[in-house]
């Protein structure tokens, strides 16, 4: 006998428990008005449990990895937020 509890993993995570949709646009714009490092990171981190969960798919996580990773780049390569 086949144990069916183990076949699907996302069966812990339901779309009621996602109050809210992920919209790509707002989370875009979001992630271009941030300035500080670390609440970046806590939104691409967001954005990845989202994906891993089955929220959103491959398409809408490029596109924030897009909006992301480059800002993060230049907020790293900042005077201001170096030691």
């Amino acid at each position: 006998m086949k144990n069916t509890t183990w076949d699907d993993p996302s069966r812990f995570y339901s779309k009621e428990k996602n109050e809210h949709a992920f919209d790509l646009i707002e989370y875009q714009d979001r992630a271009r008005d941030i300035y500080s490092p670390k609440r970046l990171f806590e939104l691409w981190e967001d954005v990845c449990k989202q994906y891993d969960r089955g929220f959103i798919g491959k398409y809408a996580l490029d596109e924030m990895k897009a909006v992301i990773w480059p800002k993060l780049h230049t907020l790293s390569s900042s005077p201001f937020f170096r030691n």
